[in-house]
């Protein structure tokens, strides 16, 4: 089973090295793509609910209903906006079809006044959920595919009758190689793979696992 996320805004999908903030281009909070938008409306990437919205109205985190969950911060530092450019269009709680409108925002205002537009599109479950395709260097519209999520499987045991554990198998996620995604057949380089075992990211990610179970709780690091 598989879920695709597709793009929260039309704009140009980049990786998060390009993020000017080590929170995200460290992965600190999870892994994911980021989108330098052309737009000025953050729709839903999946059927799912609203967990998360912030006051200042420049983030929101959302949870499909494959339990899949992920964060979109629209710029960075936007939170020192205090809500001025931004107007949310749902509330926490709320239930969500993909497409549907999360956020409109004055594009033109806030990109004079925050340190950058740049978007970061994060999946902050990643003990759950790994990437196993992306978009990213080329232009992208609202509702088109961003990334494709598979679930991390379980460990398997085998036990003897006394409980001891004889046999133990793990599957992960392997990193390979695939065709392009559906939005950009005819753009060049337009995906890129994550998730190889015992990569940077990955131990990054482990290691932030307090950051991720905040964002879910609705006490991230909101910049």
């Amino acid at each position: 089973m598989s879920l695709i996320i597709t793009s929260p805004l039309r704009g140009w999908a980049t990786t998060l090295d390009s993020v000017p903030d080590p929170v995200f281009a460290q992965r600190m909070m999870g892994d994911g793509v980021a989108i330098q938008p052309l737009g000025d409306t953050v729709v839903a990437p999946f059927d799912g609910e609203v967990v998360t919205l912030h006051d200042a109205g420049h983030a929101i985190s959302l949870r499909s209903v494959e339990g899949a969950e992920v964060l979109i911060h629209i710029g960075l530092d936007t939170v020192m906006l205090k809500g001025e450019g931004f107007t949310p269009l749902v509330s926490i709680g709320q239930t969500v079809l993909r497409g549907d409108p999360l956020i409109q925002f004055d594009l033109d205002a806030v990109a004079m006044s925050a340190a950058s537009l740049i978007t970061p599109v994060i999946v902050t479950n990643a003990e759950a959920f790994a990437i196993s395709r992306r978009t990213t260097d080329c232009a992208i519209g609202a509702c088109e595919a961003l990334m494709t999520l598979v679930p991390v499987q379980a460990e398997a045991r085998r036990r003897s009758d006394d409980g001891t554990v004889i046999e133990q198998a793990v599957t992960l996620s392997l990193a390979a190689r695939h065709p392009r995604a559906p939005c950009c057949a005819d753009r060049r380089s337009c995906a890129r793979v994550s998730g190889r075992i015992a990569s940077p990211e990955r131990r990054q990610a482990r290691r932030c696992a307090q950051h991720r179970g905040a964002a879910r709780a609705g006490h991230a690091l909101w910049r």
